[in-house]
């Protein structure tokens, strides 16, 4: 077996980056870390990384011929997921998320590429929720919050975001009113974007995203400015069945 180039950054130095990811015979895969929400009291960094860059300068990752973005949410699907990438040709992203996050996954859970998971519904789901890495931990606060409040709501995680579960995501759309999807990401050219091409056209789409310039702060004010928190979650998902 040929070896497999492997990049891991943590701030995406995107003009080498780049380079790589546009050689269109080259299998690799691109591992990045604490790419804007640092979830700490350093520096917010908006970030656009599933785009890969930015509009005027180029191509973007979800963009790219061939390319897979993936994004998971804890450690065993990171672990899952790299494993994946390694049989996969052509590019693959890998979004991690820096700080330790809870585990949510048995160790034998597996994460075929272009799958999701479903991780709470019910016959009385009257939204769903499809969230990715660090904010997959906020929509499952969210959930909780609002099954407190007496509305159910479907949760799914989309790690795999390109390519995307578009059966798992239609059957959703078509079984609930409204689709929310909640990312920490630039609110253009990720996650929701991917979702609202796939089931736009069955239920509306709500992206909550980074819509504001970068900013310092503990994780909790962060998530909250950006209203990608648990909170921002459950009034928006309350606000929509009104």
């Amino acid at each position: 077996m040929a070896n497999i180039p492997l990049i891991r950054t943590t701030g995406l130095e995107r003009p080498g980056v780049t380079r790589f990811a546009a050689t269109p015979i080259l299998n690799g895969e691109v591992e990045a870390s604490l790419v804007w929400l640092p979830l700490d009291r350093s520096t917010l960094r908006l970030c656009w990384d599933v785009l890969l860059t930015s509009h005027r300068r180029g191509e973007m990752f979800r963009a790219l011929i061939e390319s897979t973005v993936l994004y998971p949410a804890d450690a065993v699907s990171a672990e899952r997921l790299t494993e994946a990438a390694a049989q996969e040709s052509g590019l693959v992203y890998i979004r991690t998320t820096r700080p330790k996050t809870p585990v949510i996954y048995d160790n034998d859970e597996e994460f075929p590429i272009g799958a999701s998971k479903v991780l709470r519904a019910s016959e009385h789901d009257r939204v769903t929720i499809v969230a990715a890495g660090i904010t997959l931990h906020e929509a499952l606060a969210a959930h909780d919050r609002l099954v407190a409040r007496g509305l159910r709501s479907r949760l799914i995680d989309a790690y795999s975001v390109k390519p995307l579960d578009q059966a798992t995501l239609l059957t959703a759309a078509r079984e609930t009113a409204a689709v929310i999807v909640v990312e920490d990401h630039a609110i253009d050219g990720g996650l929701g974007d991917a979702v609202a091409a796939a089931v736009g056209a069955i239920a509306p789409v709500h992206r909550l995203g980074i819509t504001q310039l970068p900013r310092s702060g503990a994780s909790e004010e962060l998530l909250d400015r950006c209203g990608i928190s648990r909170r921002a979650i459950e009034e928006y998902a309350l606000k929509l069945v009104a």
